[in-house]
């Protein structure tokens, strides 16, 4: 306007385009920002966004996403767990793909259950809104057929008298979960965790 009166063309069409991309602003929705399933791979989205909280259309973000393990599920009684990592460290790698309209989708496995902690920032150390989630990760499908049974109990045995089995139970995937012994687990539980 001009003294009061609209310019010739007025009003003027604008487009305002979204700003840089802003990790604080920045959202992720899905499942796998609350839980998975061990051996399984899990997803959720990010929706990357500017300072003012409108959404980015440009591939121009890069995540760094985390999951470390904080708390692992407690045994029954009679069942020890098996553990392969000696350093008990367990971190989990996220991969990014663009989608479009400035979404990503991120995609990890998880390989051992437990309560993780997921972290989501971007290259400069910055974390998205909500960062960290806490994703609980639950044990593997159990398998009978993938199971391995060891010891003298599955050879011989006397009347009356317990002849001591090791069992590692194996998920569908065939990852080692916890090892059983006969003497010290009834056996409702034993059938029940080497049942496919």
């Amino acid at each position: 306007m001009l003294n009061g009166k609209d310019i010739i063309g007025s009003p003027l069409p604008v487009s305002v385009q979204p700003g840089d991309f802003f990790a604080d602003t920045s959202v992720a929705t899905g499942v796998g920002l609350r839980r998975a399933q061990a051996g399984v791979q899990a997803s959720f989205s990010i929706q990357s966004k500017d300072a003012g909280g409108n959404d980015k259309v440009q591939d121009d973000a890069m995540f760094n996403v985390t999951l470390t393990l904080v708390e692992r599920p407690l045994a029954p009684f009679g069942i020890k767990m098996f553990r392969t990592n000696a350093t008990n460290e367990v971190v989990v790698t996220g991969t990014q793909s663009f989608i479009e309209e400035g979404q990503y989708l991120i995609q990890y496995t998880c390989f051992e259950a437990g309560q993780y902690d997921l972290m989501i920032k971007d290259f400069h150390g910055n974390s998205i809104a909500g960062s960290p989630f806490s994703v609980h990760v639950a044990p593997g499908q159990l398998s009978g057929t993938q199971s391995i049974m060891t010891g003298d109990g599955i050879l011989k045995g006397i009347a009356g008298h317990i002849s001591p089995v090791l069992v590692f139970p194996r998920t569908i995937l065939r990852y080692r979960l916890v090892s059983v012994e006969s003497e010290s687990i009834d056996t409702e539980l034993l059938r029940c965790l080497s049942v496919p």
